[in-house]
């Protein structure tokens, strides 16, 4: 079931426009309410990639833009490789083109790099954090945390709170 979103809504009602009134849209205006819907379905859930990626012609992913725009999904790296359109093989080899670390040390270094904004901040709950950046559990933030920083994620931010 998809949530009713007001850019669904809208796609749904001028469609149903055209079969009330028993007209054909046409090639052009059918290519371009079937690319809207999909842009539609793809701003809903990232879930969608997978399913719709063979069916969008002009899709073409920029894996580092990619990245960094769903780095803190809680995804494991054979979905982040299929939502990018990847088997798991070719996404670590593209990976490694963009950059030197592999994508599970690329992910962790970019969820922690962000982790410890946020903990300067002081303005989430460490738990809060550990979700925001794409960890599953708080366990395994700190865990992390704590072998990158030699101190928790508390001991960190007591240790730079006030600081930019």
């Amino acid at each position: 079931r998809l949530n009713r979103t007001l850019c669904l809504q809208g796609l749904l009602s001028s469609i149903i426009l055209f079969v009330e009134e028993g007209q054909d849209p046409g090639q052009e205006m059918t290519e371009l309410k079937v690319e809207e819907l999909i842009l539609d379905l793809l701003q809903t859930n990232i879930r969608f990639f997978p399913t719709l990626f063979d069916f969008y012609r002009d899709w073409n992913v920029d894996l580092k833009e990619f990245m960094e725009d769903h780095f803190t999904e809680n995804l494991s790296l054979s979905e982040f490789a299929s939502y990018s359109g990847r088997s798991l093989a070719t996404f670590k080899r593209d990976f490694l083109k963009i950059t030197e670390l592999s994508p599970a040390k690329w992910l962790m270094t970019r969820r922690l790099d962000l982790a410890e904004n946020l903990l300067k901040e002081n303005k989430l709950s460490i738990k809060q954090i550990s979700y925001s950046v794409g960890f599953k559990t708080p366990a395994h933030f700190s865990t992390a945390f704590k072998k990158r920083h030699e101190m928790t994620p508390s001991e960190y931010r007591a240790s730079n709170t006030g600081c930019n």
